[in-house]
């Protein structure tokens, strides 16, 4: 079973990354081949192959849950008006207090949580699970295989399933076409804006002096966000120096003035996956300006 799940990832991963299309899709996309061209099912003959038992057990609770959607549906798309307009009152008032536990997790109510949850399952129901409740009445051709419309572009019947239908052939259609145009690259990373900075865990850092008295200051970060942690060193500039005319003695004199945030930007020195590396360059960078110029 585990081997299986490593399996389905993988898939989900390679449909993801190189034919741009979610697996859902790929298999709704199976499925209204295996619907149109009702050969190819017979040929496959899933419902043979698969014990009834199994076949039962998977569809029963999804065939009851679709054949009372439309009741389902509205008690969600109330419940979350309720708690919309809920969110407007004094709701910290009557939750439980935040609870904080020696693990380091904190527990803690938020109606805008709740929120997002239910708009995330309504809108889990009327396109991937219903997906896979058209794939599996279609491969195990039962008696729901039969009410899905012939036509879906032409609702005829008004039923709830005729909607959907339409509605996901229209998200398979927009994820082709997405396929077909869009182009993912590497973006290799320049330079940091300051308040960028917030993207990244700063590992180490040290400052250092110019002999123009100028301050610059070298990070090692850590990305937070990434699928796979990269790790950057970045050098900037935090003061400059400024030439200044005094006209009481006709001369030119020069300040040190502190950088403010917005002008702040980290040039990347090097940006790689494997931590070991960076440290290294960091200890040499150390050496060459600070230990370096005191020798």
């Amino acid at each position: 079973m585990k081997d299986l799940f490593l399996y389905i990832k993988m898939i989900r991963e390679y449909t993801d990354k190189t034919v741009n299309i979610p697996l859902t899709y790929v298999i709704f996309l199976l499925g209204i081949i295996l619907f149109y061209c009702p050969e190819y099912n017979k040929l496959l003959n899933v419902s043979e192959w698969i014990p009834k038992k199994l076949q039962n057990i998977v569809l029963i609770p999804i065939n009851y849950v679709y054949d009372n959607l439309a009741v389902i549906l509205g008690a969600l798309i109330v419940l979350f008006l309720v708690l919309f307009f809920v969110s407007y009152l004094p709701w910290w008032k009557v939750t439980p207090k935040e609870r904080d536990f020696a693990d380091n997790t904190t527990e803690s109510w938020n109606i805008y949580s709740g929120i997002r949850r239910l708009l995330s399952i309504i809108v889990l129901l009327i396109t991937y699970y219903w997906v896979y409740y058209f794939f599996l009445n279609t491969i195990f051709l039962t008696s729901h295989y039969t009410a899905f419309p012939a036509n879906p572009l032409i609702i005829e019947s008004g039923d709830l399933a005729d909607y959907l239908f339409s509605l996901n052939l229209v998200f398979l259609f927009c994820y082709i076409v997405r396929s077909l145009f869009l182009l993912k690259s590497r973006t290799d990373i320049n330079s940091i804006e300051h308040n960028k900075l917030r993207r990244y865990i700063i590992l180490n850092s040290f400052e250092y002096r110019e002999e123009s008295e100028e301050e610059f200051e070298i990070v090692l970060l850590k990305s937070k966000y990434l699928a796979k942690t990269e790790y950057l060193i970045a050098e900037a500039q935090k003061s400059r120096k400024e030439a200044l005319f005094d006209p009481k003695w006709g001369e030119r004199k020069y300040i040190i003035s502190k950088l403010k945030k917005s002008e702040i930007y980290y040039k990347v020195l090097n940006q790689s996956r494997d931590l070991s590396e960076l440290i290294y360059h960091m200890d040499v960078l150390k050496d060459k300006k600070i230990v370096g110029k005191r020798m």
